[in-house]
C-alpha cells in the first residue's frame, strides 16, 4: 500500500467515514464519493448479499454512482452475473482483481463486449465475505490505465466498506433477505416493540385504530410471523428497527 502523506491522508479520511457511517443510500453516496478521491474512477458499483456465496436477486442490492444508463437493468435483465468473469474471478480471490489483467479468464464474448462498450476496459472489483455476507465493489476506470498504488488500496479500505453494511439502514444485508416494509409499517413495529397496543399506535401516529390493525396484517404477511412479538424480534433481528 503507497503510503505518501496525501494518500495515506485520504485513507484515514475514508476510513473513519466508515466507522461513522450507516448503511443508508446517503452514506453509501458519501462513501464512494471519498472512494473516488483515492482511486479516480468514471463508474462505482457497490453490490450486497447476506450470503458469503454472492448472486443478485434485486436493485436493492446496489448502490451506484455514475453508471451509464441502463446499464444495470441490462445486466440483470442478461443475467450476466452467470457468465462474468470478473465476478468468478473476485469470489476465489481476496484481493481485488484488475479487469484487463482478467480478459483471458473470459467466459462469455457477448458480456465482455457489452461491458468494455458501456465501463471501458480498464477497472477494478473485489468481493469481501463472511460469516455476516458479502460486498462487492466494482470501480471503472474507462480506458484509463491503473496506477500501481489502487489496487492495494482498495484492498485495504475494501473491509471497512463491508463493515458499514451490517448496521441500521435500508441497505443493512441482513434486511435484503426481507420484503421491503413501508415507513409507515416500521413506525407501527417501532412502538410494538415498546409495549403500545394497537388503540396506543393509533393515538400516537393519529390513525385509526382499524389502520393499525391493517398495518400489522401486512406486516406479518411480509415477515412470515404469527404475531406481534415475532414481527420485532425480526424486524430487530434484520436492523429494520432499533432494539
Amino acid at each position: 500500500m503507497v503510503t505518501d502523506t496525501q494518500t495515506l491522508q485520504r485513507l484515514l479520511d475514508l476510513a473513519n467515514q466508515c466507522v461513522q457511517a450507516t448503511s443508508t443510500q446517503t452514506d453509501g453516496q458519501t462513501i464512494l464519493t471519498q472512494l473516488q478521491e483515492l482511486i479516480p474512477y468514471t463508474s462505482a458499483l457497490l453490490a450486497l448479499d447476506h450470503c458469503s456465496d454472492f448472486s443478485f436477486q434485486t436493485e436493492r442490492q446496489m448502490v451506484v454512482k455514475d453508471q451509464p444508463q441502463g446499464w444495470i437493468d441490462h445486466y440483470l435483465k442478461q443475467e450476466y452475473w452467470k457468465v462474468d468473469h470478473i465476478m468468478a474471478r473476485i469470489q476465489v480471490n481476496d484481493c481485488s482483481i484488475s479487469w484487463r489483467e482478467s480478459e483471458p479468464f473470459i467466459i462469455c464474448p457477448d458480456f465482455a463486449e457489452d461491458y468494455q462498450q458501456n465501463l471501458g476496459r480498464e477497472g477494478l472489483s473485489i468481493q469481501v465475505k463472511n460469516d455476516t455476507g458479502s460486498t462487492i465493489i466494482s470501480l471503472s476506470t474507462e480506458n484509463r490505465p491503473l496506477q500501481a498504488d489502487y489496487q492495494p488500496n482498495l484492498d485495504y479500505i475494501a473491509p471497512h466498506i463491508h463493515e458499514v453494511f451490517m448496521r441500521k439502514g435500508e441497505y443493512n444485508r441482513l434486511a435484503l433477505g426481507f420484503p421491503q416494509l413501508k415507513t409507515r409499517e416500521l413506525e407501527v413495529l417501532k412502538w410494538a416493540k415498546e409495549g403500545k397496543s394497537n388503540w396506543e399506535i393509533a393515538k400516537i401516529l393519529n390513525l385509526s385504530e382499524r389502520t393499525i390493525k391493517f398495518h400489522f396484517t401486512n406486516i406479518f404477511q411480509k415477515l412470515n410471523v404469527v404475531n406481534r412479538s415475532q414481527a420485532v424480534a425480526r424486524a430487530v433481528h434484520a436492523k429494520l428497527i432499533d432494539l
